[in-house]
């Protein structure tokens, strides 16, 4: 869900359009949230598009993120924008830390014009801490004094978001591990991967 606050101001503007049209001009037509899903601790980014959607161009002076909840990483980014042209789109992208517990957050989006006036928009971002999943599923029945035998895991992903960068690391204090690590990369949604790791005890 997408919403959108206009405040108009009545003054005149000193850019092509006036700062009753600035506003009426510029339309936010997509915005992407990178992972679509966060874990609380993860850094992750906020692109937003706008579009100049009328025949004049249009100054903006500055654009922002604020949110109460969510840590903005690149402060000040793009506190000069400049023209936005006819029937030409521009893309703002802003780095956010989600140091808040799990939940639905709308941090909101803020475009300054450059002869006055502004609007913005709330772009929802979630933020939900289910780990992944690892289970044991192949393990012999017992093991032998410097015998090499394989363990099987099966690494799960029970989040509704992909998840990238999965690594799986075995530690032990009575034993060796063949393998000290093994990179999944990306793991979909539902989706599982089996890992096998040769150990010594």
């Amino acid at each position: 869900m997408l919403i959108l606050t206009a405040f108009l101001a009545t003054a005149a503007s000193a850019a092509s359009t006036s700062t009753n049209d600035a506003a009426s001009y510029i339309e936010i037509t997509s915005y992407e949230v990178s992972p679509s899903v966060f874990m609380k601790g993860d850094t992750g980014t906020i692109q937003v598009t706008i579009k100049n959607t009328e025949t004049s161009s249009v100054e903006i002076q500055s654009a922002d993120l604020f949110s109460k909840d969510l840590t903005l990483v690149n402060e000040e980014s793009y506190s000069t924008v400049g023209t936005v042209g006819p029937g030409t789109s521009r893309d703002f992208t802003f780095t956010i830390k989600a140091d808040a517990s799990d939940g639905i957050y709308y941090p909101r989006f803020y475009i300054n014009f450059a002869g006055g006036g502004s609007m913005s928009g709330l772009i929802p971002v979630k933020v939900e801490s289910t780990p992944l999943e690892i289970s044991i599923i192949d393990i012999p029945d017992e093991f032998g004094k410097d015998v090499k035998d394989p363990v099987t895991v099966l690494v799960g992903n029970p989040r509704e978001n992909a998840v990238n960068g999965v690594v799986v690391k075995p530690e032990s204090d009575t034993a060796l591990f063949i393998q000290n690590s093994y990179f999944i990369g990306e793991l979909q949604s539902d989706g599982s991967q089996q890992v096998e790791f040769e150990v010594i005890p």
